[in-house]
């Protein structure tokens, strides 16, 4: 029986970044948390970095001073629910989003590699 988190061994098993970002989506915090770096060094092994930049903002968000009203401050916000849309769309068929991809303007994200 392997030591690995089952997580970790999902993530490299896994066929493809849509399998991927479906792990990374049903993750709790804690997990992320914990195995951040390794979910990071996976992600960046199989070439997915908005998977990458997704648990580490997510890491960011748990580790951030919050607000008066308890929130997340408002760039950190948004940053979060973005990659988190953008991760979801993608993991149901959407094309993959590159972050250095210029956005229309008022359009949302739209995945493209």
């Amino acid at each position: 029986m392997s030591a690995k988190l089952p997580l970790i061994q999902q993530m490299q098993d896994a066929g493809d970044n849509r399998a991927r970002a479906d792990l990374l989506l049903r993750c709790s915090d804690g997990v992320v948390l914990k195995y951040a770096d390794a979910l990071v060094c996976l992600c960046r092994h199989a070439g997915f970095e908005v998977g990458e930049v997704f648990v580490q903002c997510r890491v960011a968000a748990m580790l951030a001073t919050r607000t008066g009203a308890g929130g997340l401050p408002g760039r950190l916000a948004m940053d979060v629910e973005t990659l988190r849309a953008a991760l979801a769309a993608y993991s149901a068929g959407a094309p993959e989003w590159r972050l250095d991809a210029p956005q229309p303007a008022g359009e949302p994200p739209s995945f493209g590699r």
